[in-house]
C-alpha cells in the first residue's frame, strides 16, 4: 500500500436533535432504506424498532456518547483514507465503534483485541505483528489495514459487503451457512426481526453518528495525523522535532511497549497534533517522508523536497512534435505544452490521441479553455500524489491541483471527501 503517496483528506438518513449541551435526545423515526457500500439495505417495522431501541440505549448516557463521538471525529479521517487505499467501502468505518467505541485498549471476552476487535492468529495471519513489545492491533492504522484485507478478502467470496460484514463476527465459514443464497451479487437486501442483532446494531451505530456529527462540535483541541516517522526512533525524538507533548504520543501510540519504536519495518505513529502547530507538523512530514530522518531542526525548505523545483515536476523533450508542440515529461507522464490558439482538438491530434482521451487524461470538459503554455497530460494521471496535502491558494480549483501532481481528479475528491 502506498501511503506515503496519500493526500489528507453519507447518506443523511435522518436529523438528530443533539446538541453538545443537551440533556436528551430526540430520534426521529428510523427511515425504511439506508445506502451502505452501494446496496440498498431495507428494515421491516420490527427491524427498525430494534435499531430505535441500540440508538436509545447508545445515547442515553451524554458524556458517553460525546465521548464516541470526539473520538469518531478523530479517528475517522485516518480510517477512511486506509479503506480508501484498500479499496473497501468507508461506511465499515462505524464497525470501529460498535466493536471497540475506539479505544485500542478494549479487550474482548474471547480475547480479542485493539480497535478492531481482532484475535491474535487472525492478525498475525494477515502478516501484522503481535508480540510482547508491538501489538499492531492496537494501532489505528495497522489495525484498520488488517480488518480491511479480512473483509475484502471474504468479499472475494461472498460478493455482496452486507455478508461480509456479518462475516466479520462469524467467520467466513460461519457465515456462509446462514446468508440466503439470493444475497451473493444482489443490489438490495431486506433485514427483519430475525436478522442478527450484530448486523442491526451496526445500522443503529452507522445511522446515529452519521447523523450527529452533521452538528457536533468537538472541543478536541488536536488532530490525529500518522506518518511512518518511528522507525528506530524513540518518543522523545519524535516529541521534540515535530513539538508534540510525550504524554499525548504515548497515549496514542500504546501499540508499543517501549520507548523506541521499533525498526523492523515502517510503522505508522500516530501523531496528536494541536490545531495550531497542524501546517508546520506536516510541513516538516512532508520533508521526512521525502527528504530523510526526523530532526528537532527541520524547517520547510522545497529545495530538499524536491530539487527540481516545486510541483509539477518537468523534463522537456528535445525532439517537438512534426507541428511545432514542444513534449514534455509531466510528473513522469508524457505531455504537451500549448500554443496561442490551441484547443483540445488540435493538441490531441499533435500527440497521435483521440480528443476524449485528451479530455479524460487531464479531467476536462469539451467547452473548457486550453491555457496557452500550460502542460497537458497525455496519459491517465495516479490514483495517489506524490505529497500527502496541497494548501489550497486563493482562486484555485480542485481540477488545477489534480494537474500539478498527476492525481486522477475523482481520487482527489475521493481523499478528501
Amino acid at each position: 500500500m502506498q501511503n506515503l503517496n496519500r493526500f489528507f483528506v453519507g447518506l443523511l438518513v435522518f436529523v438528530l436533535a443533539f446538541n453538545a449541551h443537551a440533556t436528551s435526545y430526540q430520534v426521529p423515526e428510523i427511515p425504511a432504506t439506508v445506502r451502505f457500500a452501494s446496496l440498498n439495505v431495507k428494515f421491516d417495522n420490527k427491524a427498525r424498532a430494534i435499531i430505535q431501541t441500540e440508538i436509545n440505549r447508545l445515547t442515553t448516557n451524554q458524556k458517553f456518547w460525546e465521548e464516541k463521538l470526539d473520538r469518531a471525529q478523530l479517528y475517522f479521517p485516518i480510517i477512511e483514507t486506509v479503506l480508501i487505499d484498500e479499496e473497501v467501502p468507508i461506511d465499515f468505518k462505524y464497525l470501529v465503534a460498535q466493536e471497540s467505541s475506539f479505544r485500542p485498549e478494549a479487550v474482548s471476552t474471547s480475547n480479542a483485541v485493539g480497535f478492531w476487535q481482532m484475535k491474535k492468529e487472525t492478525a498475525q495471519g494477515l502478516g501484522f505483528r503481535v508480540d510482547d513489545t508491538v501489538d499492531e492491533r492496537k494501532n489505528i492504522t495497522s489495525s484498520t489495514q488488517a480488518a480491511a484485507r479480512y473483509l475484502k478478502q471474504n468479499n472475494q467470496q461472498l460478493n455482496n459487503w452486507i455478508s461480509s460484514l456479518y462475516s466479520y463476527y462469524l467467520g467466513l465459514g460461519g457465515v456462509t451457512k446462514v446468508i440466503p443464497a439470493n444475497w451473493k451479487n444482489a443490489r438490495e437486501i431486506t433485514l427483519d426481526s430475525k436478522t442478527d442483532i450484530y448486523l442491526l446494531r451496526f445500522f443503529a451505530h452507522k445511522i446515529a453518528i452519521e447523523s450527529a456529527l452533521e452538528s457536533f462540535n468537538s472541543k478536541n483541541p488536536i488532530i490525529l495525523l500518522d506518518s511512518p516517522v518511528g522507525n528506530g526512533k524513540s518518543f522523545l525524538d519524535i516529541s521534540r522535532a515535530l513539538n508534540i507533548k510525550l504524554e499525548d504520543l504515548k497515549k496514542y501510540n500504546t501499540w508499543t511497549s517501549t520507548e523506541i519504536f521499533p525498526g523492523d519495518k515502517n510503522y505508522f505513529v500516530t501523531l496528536p497534533v494541536s490545531k495550531a502547530y497542524l501546517t508546520e507538523v506536516r510541513e516538516k512530514l512532508y520533508l521526512v517522508t521525502s527528504a530523510g530522518p526526523v530532526s528537532a531542526s527541520t524547517a520547510p525548505n522545497y529545495a530538499l523536497i524536491n530539487p527540481k523545483g516545486i510541483y509539477p515536476i518537468l523534463d522537456r523533450k528535445p525532439k517537438p512534435t512534426s507541428d511545432g508542440h514542444t513534449l514534455y515529461t509531466i510528473n513522469g507522464l508524457p505531455g504537451i505544452q500549448a500554443l496561442n490558439g490551441d484547443n483540445a482538438k488540435n493538441l490531441a491530434s499533435a500527440a497521435q490521441i483521440k480528443t476524449p482521451k485528451f479530455l479524460q487524461y487531464n479531467d476536462m470538459g469539451v467547452n473548457d479553455p486550453i491555457v496557452p503554455n500550460e502542460i497537458y497530460y497525455l496519459a491517465e494521471k495516479k490514483r495517489a500524489a506524490p505529497v500527502k496535502f496541497h494548501t489550497v491558494r486563493k482562486g484555485e480549483t480542485l481540477q488545477q491541483v489534480s494537474q500539478i501532481y498527476g492525481i486522477r481528479l475523482r481520487d482527489l475528491l475521493k481523499y478528501n471527501r
